[in-house]
């Protein structure tokens, strides 16, 4: 297994591990070469045994490179680390100095108005950039957006992401935050990320996912039958209009692009007062840079 001080290629120390998940670790990392910090994404080794988990890691490498947006995660670089290190795939990252969404979340227990809009505004935006790529991204959720200390929202982990209009052999995402269609095999679209995005906003106002259950499988099928309980009471109107809409179960009666959604976000909170959806005071801390 990879520990602190290795170094991958002769160019990647590896300083201190930062995230562990089921497919791998993901540590804050030094590129020797041009002296920046970086974060690494190791994939587990026992995963490449699957060519799936290779080819898909590498598709998640390919899909970030191509991607350019200030809301997106940035990528360095992919290779595979030595026997010493664990022998594992890995993917260089830009390293974020922030705090994943769900620890927010999890520190205030429900996220203001202007707060909710601003990370609302921002991750549509990254999400737009992501579509026009002719990329869904399909697992957007709460741990996947991470905040900067200045409320700069970041979207990160393309694992499971998938070609507009494509269809899957098996279901990728996170049950509490996929969409119906996901949940059926149906196509993905970009309406697939706002729906997702709709989820994760009900999330942030109402300090819950819109749907639970004992298992995954009865948290997606809720998704195709269940509408989410009301929202507390002190949630403005207009933004329950956009959670609502967002988080329709027709693809089609959604917002037509996640940047039609930013926009609809951004003229609620102008109507709300003059805070910039940019400059909503975030209070964060350094944690991880992306999610395994």
């Amino acid at each position: 297994m990879p520990r602190s001080g290795d170094v991958l290629d002769g160019r990647y120390r590896l300083d201190a591990l930062v995230a562990t998940g089921g497919m791998g670790e993901v540590w804050r990392a030094t590129d020797v070469t041009l002296g920046r910090l970086v974060a690494v994404k190791l994939l587990r080794p026992a995963l490449l045994a699957d060519p799936q988990f290779d080819a898909r890691f590498q598709v998640e490498a390919r899909i970030m490179a191509a991607l350019t947006h200030p809301n997106v995660i940035n990528i360095y670089d992919y290779g595979h680390a030595p026997a010493a290190a664990g022998g594992g795939a890995y993917l260089v990252m830009s390293y974020v100095d922030g705090q994943p969404l769900s620890r927010r979340i999890a520190e205030a227990g429900r996220l203001s108005v202007a707060e909710t809009g601003s990370m609302l505004v921002q991750a549509a935006k990254a999400l737009h950039a992501t579509h026009r790529g002719g990329i869904i991204h399909c697992d957007v959720k709460p741990a996947n957006l991470l905040i900067t200390p200045d409320g700069t929202v970041i979207l990160v982990d393309f694992g499971a992401a998938r070609p507009t209009a494509a269809t899957a052999a098996e279901i990728l995402g996170t049950a509490s935050y996929m969409a119906p269609e996901q949940v059926t095999g149906e196509p993905v679209t970009p309406a697939t990320d706002v729906y997702a995005l709709g989820a994760v906003a009900y999330h942030c106002v109402a300090g819950r996912p819109p749907f639970t259950g004992k298992t995954a499988l009865q948290i997606t099928l809720r998704h195709l039958s269940d509408e989410p309980p009301p929202l507390p009471a002190d949630v403005p109107p207009e933004l329950r209009r956009l959670i609502t809409r967002a988080m329709n179960k027709v693809p089609a009666h959604r917002y037509p692009t996640a940047a039609h959604f930013a926009a609809a976000v951004h003229r609620s909170l102008t109507t709300r007062g003059p805070t910039s959806p940019k400059t909503v005071d975030l209070p964060v801390r350094a944690d991880a840079p992306g999610r395994t």
